[in-house]
């Protein structure tokens, strides 16, 4: 612990705001709750902080009031979060901040580990299914979230038990070790899965 509170969290935005080369923030074990939370959103995306890449928050008494504004954050066009650890949060309904996580992540397309301090239950896995592929349509599916690669808790390297999720984080990240350079081939390949007919036209 750095003895970073919600007073010196609003000192720590500004100069986040003035800063723009970090890469790599670890504020994880501090005391910062929602007023800090929502001051360091404020921070990175009015000053439209485009190079931070990993933010690590977990054990702080941040509230599901702090996961709305960090929702800000990674809907920002110009984030490039690859890394967003938040661990357990306190008084939270972990349903609800599936849900708030997952609508903030449809469009994005740079968050590829989620950090969450518990496993994806069977309600919270039909909310990140669904996230990563929206089987609805072709057209849901082909605007499903293709990044994220990674759900659960970082900080013990322990990924998400449930199933159906990690099948789809498994194929984003294999699709994309195989070709770095194409995006296009994972949601292809998401496509293909579930209309296999479209493989003879």
């Amino acid at each position: 612990s750095m003895g970073v509170d919600d007073e010196r969290a609003i000192v720590l935005a500004t100069g986040l705001a003035r800063y723009k080369p970090l890469k790599h923030l670890d504020i994880s074990g501090n005391d910062i709750g929602d007023e800090g939370i929502a001051a360091l959103v404020s921070g990175l995306t009015i000053a439209a902080n485009t190079s931070l890449e990993t933010l690590r928050l977990s054990r702080n008494p941040f509230t599901i009031a702090g996961i709305r504004s960090l929702s800000t954050l990674i809907q920002s066009e110009r984030s490039c979060l690859k890394l967003l650890g938040l661990g357990s949060i306190r008084n939270g309904d972990n349903e609800e901040v599936a849900v708030i996580l997952a609508n903030a992540l449809t469009n994005n397309t740079s968050l590829m580990n989620l950090g969450l301090g518990y496993d994806i239950s069977e309600a919270r896995g039909v909310t990140f299914s669904k996230l990563l592929c929206d089987t609805s349509s072709i057209n849901n599916i082909y605007s499903s979230n293709h990044t994220l690669e990674v759900i659960g808790d970082l900080e013990y390297d322990r990924e998400t038990t449930n199933d159906e999720v990690l099948k789809y984080l498994v194929l984003n990240r294999n699709t994309r070790c195989l070709n770095p350079i194409d995006r296009g081939l994972v949601p292809m390949c998401k496509i293909l899965i579930h209309h296999p007919d479209l493989a003879d036209m």
